[in-house]
């Protein structure tokens, strides 16, 4: 299967046709998604005449030639930023997947600078975290105090919020401003489980 840019003709991946008999054009966004370093919802696939192909279509013969438009993010709207925040802190999957369809930058900061993945940390919810990342947003965006998501998921005790965090290769030993790292927070608040985890993957323990 040849799949070419959709304006200049150049190809940006060969596949197997054999891979994709019977799967959806989902499944072929997220493999081209994983292979070009381009979030799939910045993605369209269209036909070799320029049809766009809907996501839950499937592919009962997989085609020999597809092409591939790359759109850019729209314009920051504040009320939809906010939107967007909110849905992470909720884990709203299904407003937050609508919203990054738009395509809207999942990097997008409130005032504070928190993104929505410091919403998502915040509000302990890996399944948001994961649309966000899966959506191209950074692993360690800092606030106006330096704090990341990893950080703040750490001075809450959220577990698994930053066993996710470090398995996705989130800095576990960055500082904010005052310079305390994620384990010497959640050692600060009590969190023994997430200083034991974070001890465990290896992060440094000496104060900054």
């Amino acid at each position: 299967m040849d799949v070419c840019k959709a304006i200049s003709g150049e190809t940006v991946a060969l596949l197997d046709p054999d891979d994709f008999q019977g799967q959806t054009a989902m499944a072929l966004k997220q493999r081209l998604s994983s292979q070009m370093g381009v979030s799939r919802f910045r993605l369209i696939l269209l036909t070799e005449d320029g049809v766009a192909i809907r996501h839950d279509e499937v592919f009962a013969a997989t085609p020999i030639k597809l092409q591939l438009l790359f759109l850019d993010f729209l314009p920051a709207d504040v009320e939809e930023d906010q939107r967007m925040m909110v849905a992470s802190r909720k884990n709203d999957l299904l407003t937050l997947e609508a919203l990054l369809k738009g395509p809207r930058n999942p990097d997008i900061a409130d005032h504070g600078g928190r993104t929505p993945l410091h919403h998502a940390a915040l509000g302990g919810h890996v399944a948001a975290a994961q649309l966000l990342l899966e959506a191209g947003a950074e692993k360690d965006p800092t606030t106006s105090t330096g704090k990341t998501p990893l950080w703040m998921a750490a001075q809450g005790g959220l577990l698994e919020v930053v066993r996710f965090l470090v398995e996705v290769g989130a800095d576990k030993d960055h500082a904010d401003t005052g310079g305390t790292t994620p384990f010497w927070t959640a050692g600060e608040f009590g969190h023994l489980d997430v200083c034991g985890f974070l001890r465990e993957a290896g992060c440094s323990q000496d104060p900054i």
